[in-house]
C-alpha cells in the first residue's frame, strides 16, 4: 500500500504524541496516587512506607470488582429476521462463549473497571497476528482473537479534542521481542533492520514512575531477550492504524495499514463520571481518596497514642511497705495495707477519644460515599430487622446500577469486536459442542459454514451473567420458582400428567449447599404395579384459598447501632467524665 503520510506528517505527529503525553501528566500522577495507597506498604519494594492499616480504598475495589463482574459474561446471539439462521445464531454464540474463556475475558473486564475506578478503562481488541498469508487471492493476518487492558500509563490520546468524535489520534503502547519485529513479517523490512533494543524502566518520558514501578525498581533489571518499544496510533479520520517505533527511528512508520476491523477502531472505552466536553472522566475513587488518607492518618496517631500509654503507681514518702505489698500481690487477692492512700494509680497518654470518634464517623462517610460499602459486600448486617436490611441492599444495588450498566455496554462492544474477527477469519475452525436436549451434539464453527451476514444477527450480554450468582441465590430461585409456581399450578399439572419430581430435587439441594448427603436421605424403590401412579385427590379442581396479609413499612435510611456506634457513645460520656491520671 502506498503512504499516505510523508516524513514531516509523522514527525508531527510525534510532536503531538509528545504534547499530549504532557498534558495527560496529571491524571497519571492521581492514577499513581490511588495505586500507591490501594497497594499499601507491604506490596513490593517501591519505596512506600506510609501504613494503610484501613485500606479503605482496596475494600473499595474489591465490592466494585464483585457487584460490576462477578463472573464471565456470556453473549447472547439472536437473528433479526429469517428463522433459516437460528442455528448459526446458536453456533455464533457457543463460539463467542469459547472464545471468551480462551483469552481469559473476565480477568480483562476486572482490570478494565480497576483501571476505570482510578481513570479511564481502556480495552484493545484485535488479531494477534502473526504472520500474513493470501486467501483467495487476498492477505490475511492469522492469529486468535485478543481483549486486552490498556494500562492508562502506556496511553495517549489528542488532547484538543473535547470529545473522541473530535480526536484527531489516540494509541497504545507496548512491548515485544526485538526477534520477533524483525522476523514474523509484518513490518517494514528495511526499517526494522536498523530497531535496537530498548531496556524497560519504567519512566515515562516526563521522569514521572509508571505504576509497574510499584512492585519495585527496573533500572537494574534486564531482559533476557532484546525488548522494542512500539506505539500503534489509530487515525479515526483517515481510517488507517500506524505502528511507531517508541524514541527510535525518528519521522519513520514500521507499518501502515487501512483499518478494516470493526467500526471505531481497535479500542474500547469504559467511563464512570463523565465531564462535559471533556475526554477524561472524574476518577471515581477520588471521592474516597481524601477521606482514605485522613482515616489511615488518625488511624496511625491513635495507634502511637495507645502505644505511649502507660499506668503507673505513685508512693508516697512512708509507703514504701504498702507499695511492696501491692507489687507481691496476685490478681485479685486480698492485700493488708498500713493506708491506701500511700499509693495512687497514675494514667497518661492513650488514644484521644474525640479523635476515636471523629474518625469512626469518618469511616461511616467513607462508607456511604463509597455507595454502603458494608452492606454491598456482605459484611454484616445495617439493619435492625431482615425486611429494613432488604431495603437497605435494594438501595446500595441502586447506586451500583449506573456503572453496572456502563460495564454492560463496553461488555457488549466487546463481545461484537471479537464476533467480527471470528466470523471474518478465513481460517477459523473451532470445535464445539451444542446441547440438544439431554444430547451433547458436536459442532465446529468455521468459515465455510457461516450463513448470512454478520449484520444478519444481534450480539448482545446476558444481563443476569453480570450478576453474582452464588449457590445460596441459586437454591433460592429454584425453590421460589416450586413453592410459588408450581406448587399453586399442580391442580393443573397433574391431570397433564405433571408430577413433581422430588429426586431432582434433593439432588439440586444436595449440589447447591455442598451437602451430597443430603440427596441419600429418602431411598428410592421401584413403585409396585398395585400403586400405580400417582394421582391427584379426586375433586382437586383448583388451587386451595390462601389468606395473606400486606402491611407497609416505612424504614429510615439510618442504621441500628453497633459497635461502632456504641463505642463512639461510651467514649463520649467517658470524655466528659474525668480521668484517673486528672483525678484530685
Amino acid at each position: 500500500m502506498a503512504a499516505k503520510f510523508t516524513e514531516q506528517d509523522i514527525l508531527s505527529l510525534r510532536d503531538a504524541i509528545s504534547e499530549s503525553r504532557s498534558r495527560l501528566k496529571p491524571f497519571r500522577d492521581v492514577r499513581k496516587k490511588l495505586l500507591n495507597e490501594y497497594a499499601g506498604k507491604h506490596y513490593g519494594d517501591a519505596g512506600f512506607k506510609h501504613r494503610v492499616p484501613l485500606n479503605v480504598l482496596r475494600q473499595y475495589v474489591k465490592v466494585m470488582i464483585q457487584k460490576l463482574v462477578p463472573q464471565r459474561p456470556s453473549a447472547l446471539v439472536s437473528v433479526k429476521r429469517g428463522r433459516e439462521l437460528k442455528p448459526m445464531a446458536a453456533n455464533l454464540e457457543l463460539a463467542l462463549n469459547h472464545l471468551g474463556r480462551e483469552i481469559n475475558l473476565t480477568e480483562t473486564l476486572h482490570g478494565t473497571v480497576i483501571e476505570a475506578l482510578f481513570g479511564m478503562g481502556i480495552v484493545k481488541i484485535g488479531m494477534n497476528r502473526s504472520r500474513t498469508i493470501e486467501v483467495g487471492g487476498e492477505y490475511h493476518d492469522i492469529g486468535q482473537p485478543f481483549a486486552d487492558v490498556v494500562g492508562f500509563d502506556d496511553w495517549v490520546h489528542d488532547t484538543n479534542a473535547r470529545t473522541f468524535e473530535e480526536m484527531g489520534f489516540y494509541g497504545n503502547r507496548y512491548r515485544l521481542p526485538l526477534e520477533v519485529v524483525k522476523e514474523c513479517g509484518l513490518y517494514d523490512e528495511k526499517l526494522v533492520k536498523e530497531l535496537t533494543g530498548q531496556q524497560r524502566v519504567g519512566d515515562n518520558e516526563d521522569g514521572g514512575k509508571a505504576a509497574e514501578t510499584l512492585s519495585g525498581p527496573l533500572q537494574d533489571l534486564g531482559d533476557w531477550e532484546e525488548m522494542v518499544e512500539l506505539w500503534d496510533i489509530y487515525l479515526p479520520r483517515y481510517g488507517c492504524l500506524l505502528t511507531i517505533p517508541y524514541n527510535q527511528l525518528e519521522g519513520e512508520v514500521l507499518r501502515e495499514q487501512e483499518w478494516d476491523g470493526p467500526e471505531g477502531g481497535p479500542f474500547r472505552f469504559l467511563r464512570f463520571a463523565r465531564v462535559p466536553q471533556n475526554v477524561m472522566p472524574i476518577a471515581p475513587a477520588t471521592d474516597i481518596y481524601d477521606l482514605h488518607l485522613s482515616i489511615n492518618d488518625l488511624h496511625n496517631k491513635t495507634i502511637e497514642d495507645a502505644r505511649d500509654e502507660k499506668r503507673v503507681t505513685g508512693v508516697l514518702p512512708g509507703g514504701d511497705a504498702d507499695a511492696d505489698a501491692l507489687k507481691k500481690a496476685k490478681n485479685g487477692a486480698f492485700v493488708r495495707l498500713q493506708d491506701p492512700k500511700n499509693t495512687v494509680e497514675l494514667h497518661s497518654g492513650g488514644p484521644n477519644e474525640t479523635t476515636v470518634v471523629f474518625n469512626m464517623q469518618q469511616l461511616e462517610l467513607a462508607d456511604r460515599f463509597a455507595g454502603n460499602l458494608r452492606t454491598a459486600a456482605g459484611l454484616g448486617p445495617s439493619a435492625g430487622t431482615a425486611r429494613q436490611e432488604d431495603l437497605i441492599a435494594e438501595s446500595s444495588d441502586g447506586q451500583f446500577e449506573y456503572m453496572a450498566s456502563q460495564v454492560h455496554i463496553l461488555t457488549t462492544e466487546v463481545m461484537r469486536d471479537l464476533a467480527f474477527y471470528l466470523w471474518n477469519d478465513p481460517l477459523v475452525e473451532m470445535p464445539l459442542v451444542k446441547r440438544v436436549g439431554n444430547v451433547d451434539v458436536p459442532v465446529t464453527f468455521s468459515a465455510d459454514q457461516r450463513e448470512g451476514d454478520l449484520l444478519d444477527y444481534n450480539i448482545d450480554i446476558s444481563p443476569y451473567s453480570l450478576q453474582s450468582k452464588t449457590p445460596q441465590k441459586q437454591l433460592q430461585t429454584i425453590t421460589d420458582v416450586f413453592t410459588q409456581i408450581i406448587a399453586p399450578m399442580l391442580p393443573i399439572i397433574a391431570p397433564a400428567g405433571g408430577v413433581p419430581n422430588a429426586r431432582l430435587m434433593l439432588e439440586l439441594i444436595a449440589r447447591y449447599t455442598d451437602e451430597p448427603d443430603i440427596k441419600d436421605l429418602v431411598q428410592w424403590q421401584e413403585p409396585s404395579q398395585e400403586q400405580g401412579a400417582v394421582s391427584p385427590p379426586e375433586g382437586s379442581t383448583k388451587a386451595p384459598v390462601t389468606t395473606r396479609t400486606y402491611r407497609r413499612e416505612n424504614v429510615s435510611g439510618g442504621r441500628k447501632p453497633d459497635a461502632a456506634s456504641a463505642m463512639m457513645a461510651m467514649m463520649q460520656r467517658r470524655g466528659s467524665a474525668p480521668t484517673p491520671a486528672n483525678a484530685a
